[in-house]
């Protein structure tokens, strides 16, 4: 669990603090916006940076979760409980596209499965009062997006939204 923590940790905040930093400047050099759009589509700067340090507090809930997930993963690979593969991707002398197809199918369909699982436990949040007011409202606090928002969720948001990982150990 530590290290799975300390790996996502690693990647989401070295990640957003990067995007964070870089996408404006490469915006800013493609598009120069005047003083007047950037007033009426930006907030105050102690705003937004009030917002990015509440997001990365909140998003520590998440990696956690996220990081219990993985760890679940494995033993469900280790035991032997699930479906999970880890040996060659294709018998011995397949040939590349084949490999190439073979990677690519499964990350659509994992990408599929995911979006489809985001979709619904969204539209979930939404529609559930109790989950909507109690869970999902945490998400809505972020009126800006920043590259810190997206893990920016309630602890039972994030085991809702993250328990598809899981599912995919026992249909994949």
């Amino acid at each position: 669990f530590p290290i799975a923590a300390l790996q996502l940790c690693s990647v989401y905040y070295v990640g957003a603090l990067a995007v964070h930093a870089l996408i404006p400047h490469f915006a800013r050099t493609i598009t120069p916006v005047s003083k007047a759009e950037a007033r009426r589509t930006h907030r105050a700067p102690a705003d937004l940076r009030r917002q990015i340090l509440r997001e990365s507090f909140l998003s520590l809930g998440p990696i956690a979760v996220k990081a219990g997930v993985f760890c679940a993963v494995e033993l469900i690979g280790t035991r032997g409980w699930g479906l999970l593969y880890d040996g060659p991707l294709l018998r011995a002398g397949a040939s590349v596209p084949a490999k190439a197809l073979a990677v690519a199918g499964t990350v659509l369909a994992l990408d599929f499965l995911h979006d489809t699982w985001f979709y619904f436990t969204h539209l979930l949040m939404h529609k559930n009062r109790w989950l909507l007011a109690n869970v999902h409202h945490l998400h809505h606090q972020s009126h800006v997006p920043t590259p810190f928002s997206g893990y920016s969720l309630h602890v039972v948001e994030a085991m809702i939204v993250f328990l598809d990982e899981i599912l995919v150990c026992f249909l994949f």
